[in-house]
């Protein structure tokens, strides 16, 4: 069933000395969404009028379950207890079929008969009024007629006879009892879940003073989001402005200023609280069927002791020795784009957002399966068509069960996601084939598989390493290109900022392939990747649920209620990033991100806690690798073709790609 769960928006305000005031107000939130959009709900009319829309409800749906055991029973068990007590006497007649009876049988007999013309003689017309019982009283009684002699058996030209035994008609029964108590359990819960809880949670709500956009019946506040996306679409904004908000978030926006709370944006001390509780109270949502066959069950989606699990045995991959190792793998896949950008040897225009995607798909599958990576890369290709499915799913709304429809749609996609699972398994039983020879490797699969193989390590079985393997595409590929065109656009619209970092790229690295020693030294080009992930992070919203009665702040939250964090609006919050807080200001992480503004934790583009992103280090130290090696070669500068329209896909893109103009530095190089 389509994901409605409640979502609460939490925003606060803080006094001077720092604490949560006590005149706090909250926005909150009810789910409309398909794969991410989250959809806000006020408080409705009246109790009196939810209540008694509850009862008519709920009548309406004991009458229908009644009809429907009532239907089924006169369809199924019935026929089969008359049956039976007339087989018990010797009593046979045609087959029953269900919901029919014998009607087809009479069909076919009627139309036949009506073919023939009698003789004029004949007073006989039961062969042509009654051909059907015609027929059945010579098939089963060679007498012709009911009730004969006393020693002779009863015959009835029956509308049904036996079937053929007892025991299958009640193991039928059985099934389609069965059957029933379970469509009737989920049609009572899904008819809760769309009009009674919505009701009692918002009521609950409203009496601590949160208010939102109105709830709709089965599609939550999606039409809303909709209309209000379509009309953000068709903006273009001023390539100055760093506020994409109202693009990417419109509906946030909106509603903020609609609902007038105190702070548009959630304050990252509750964010904190949530993101960083240790005891499993906020877990993730579930996600959409597409997601999950895009992820599979990998690191993201897990939960509990399973999470625990697959952290120890990936956790080891990404500690930064091991990721040193990559640096190399990272540097020769950047040099052969760029060999490719310089073979004119003069001035020329790229849109460079799909060379950074095909970058990012070369990276992450050398990184992930080493010497395989060809292999590896087929398998990405696949994803990223999986991929496209989901983008297509986002903002619709599902049918219960839609996922299991052979649609065009779904073949295709099981397709896929049958040649990606065949592709991985055949790639982990090659290397698990060799480790005798040489070793796992030292890639991510071998990592992986060594940390699964040592006497005191974790197993993860082959379908969870499979699920690992689809977790690092997504991961590695789409949030990292993302995340280094954000950063190119930011270089081309500030030229000065540009010549600062090649500046400081020439003093460390010169002309040679950075490694991580390097890297570590480019304090300016840090600061610039940190600014960007604030300004454009490819991550622009973090979803929890509550997994019991929780208080946040002030307010108690239900069970299950969806808590929603716009870090987009966090992350331009001015009063805790300052005036400034729409520029674009590296210097604000001169001191490092802790200090870059009056919370500690206000940058949230990896998250925070537990569930911080594992893959932060392998992000930056790859967009540092390529933008350093592009400041070697190249000065660049925006396309006059650009236009400023950046959207929500599963990441924050820009719609329009990213032209930019290249300018080679030195010839031959």
């Amino acid at each position: 069933m389509t994901d409605r769960r409640i979502q609460i928006n939490i925003t606060s305000e803080r006094s001077q000395d720092g604490s949560l005031c006590g005149t706090d107000r909250f926005v909150v939130d009810e789910t409309g969404r398909i794969g991410g959009q989250a959809s806000p709900f006020r408080a409705l009319p009246s109790a009196r009028l939810m209540s008694n829309l509850g009862l008519i409800l709920g009548s309406l749906l004991v009458v229908l379950i009644w009809y429907l055991w009532k239907g089924l029973k006169y369809l199924t068990w019935r026929p089969y207890v008359i049956t039976e007590a007339f087989r018990k006497q010797g009593v046979r007649g045609p087959a029953y079929r269900f919901w029919s009876g014998s009607l087809g049988e009479i069909r076919s007999i009627s139309k036949a008969a009506m073919e023939q013309i009698l003789d004029l003689k004949s007073h006989d017309i039961s062969t042509r009024v009654q051909p059907f019982y015609r027929k059945w009283m010579s098939e089963y009684d060679k007498t012709g007629r009911i009730g004969g002699h006393p020693q002779e058996k009863a015959h009835t030209a029956s509308p049904f006879r036996a079937l053929p035994s007892a025991r299958l008609m009640s193991n039928l029964g059985l099934v389609l009892g069965a059957l029933l108590v379970v469509f009737i359990w989920y049609l009572w819960k899904g008819l809760k879940y769309l009009t009674w809880r919505p009701y009692v949670i918002t009521e609950a709500f409203r009496k601590q003073g949160v208010r939102g956009p109105a709830y709709r019946f089965w599609s939550g506040s999606l039409g809303e989001i909709r209309s209000i996306s379509k009309a953000a679409m068709e903006q273009i904004l001023d390539m100055k402005s760093h506020d994409i908000s109202t693009r990417v978030q419109p509906f946030y926006r909106k509603w903020t200023s609609e609902y007038e709370p105190r702070i548009c944006v959630s304050h990252p001390e509750l964010i904190k609280q949530v993101l960083a509780n240790k005891f499993g109270f906020y877990t993730k949502i579930d996600p959409p069927p597409n997601v999950t066959s895009l992820l599979g069950k990998g690191l993201i989606l897990v939960e509990g002791t399973e999470w625990v699990r697959h952290r120890r045995v990936v956790g080891p991959a990404f500690h930064m020795d091991k990721l040193k190792i990559l640096t190399k793998t990272m540097a020769e896949c950047a040099k052969a784009m760029l060999e490719g950008w310089e073979a004119e040897d003069q001035q020329k225009e790229i849109e460079v957002s799909a060379q950074f995607q095909e970058l990012a798909v070369d990276v992450i599958s050398q990184a992930t399966f080493g010497s395989r990576f060809a292999e590896g890369k087929e398998v990405f290709l696949a994803q990223q068509e999986l991929q496209k499915i989901v983008v297509a799913s986002n903002l619709s709304i599902s049918i219960p069960g839609a996922e299991y429809i052979p649609s065009r749609s779904n073949l295709y996609k099981w397709k896929l996601e049958k040649r990606v699972r065949s592709k991985l398994v055949s790639i982990i039983q090659a290397r698990l084939d060799s480790k005798e020879r040489c070793g796992y490797g030292n890639d991510l699969l071998g990592m992986m598989l060594e940390a699964c193989h040592k006497p005191e390590g974790q197993v993860l079985s082959r379908d969870d390493i499979v699920d690992e393997c689809k977790t690092f595409f997504l991961a590695g590929q789409e949030t990292t290109a993302q995340f280094v065109t954000w950063t190119m656009f930011l270089l081309s619209t500030n030229q000065n900022w540009q010549e600062k970092l090649r500046e400081e790229v020439q003093r460390e690295c010169g002309m040679q392939t950075p490694d991580a020693d390097m890297l570590s030294k480019l304090k300016l080009v840090t600061m610039v990747l940190l600014e960007t992930l604030r300004l454009y992070g490819p991550i622009d919203v973090l979803r929890r649920k509550a997994g019991k009665d929780m208080t946040l702040g002030k307010i108690n939250i239900p069970k299950d209620t969806e808590i929603v964090m716009p870090i987009m609006l966090t992350h331009r919050n001015k009063e805790i990033w300052g005036l400034d807080a729409d520029e674009f200001k590296p210097l604000r992480f001169e001191h490092g991100v802790t200090k870059a503004a009056t919370h500690p934790t206000a940058l949230l583009a990896f998250a925070v806690g537990p569930r911080a992103c594992i893959g932060q280090n392998f992000a930056m130290l790859e967009a540092k690798t390529v933008i350093t090696m592009i400041l070697q070669r190249f000065s660049f500068s925006l396309s006059s073709e650009y236009k400023h329209a950046p959207r929500r896909s599963i990441t924050v893109q820009p719609q329009y790609g990213l032209p930019i103009v290249l300018k080679p530095l030195r010839a031959g190089t």
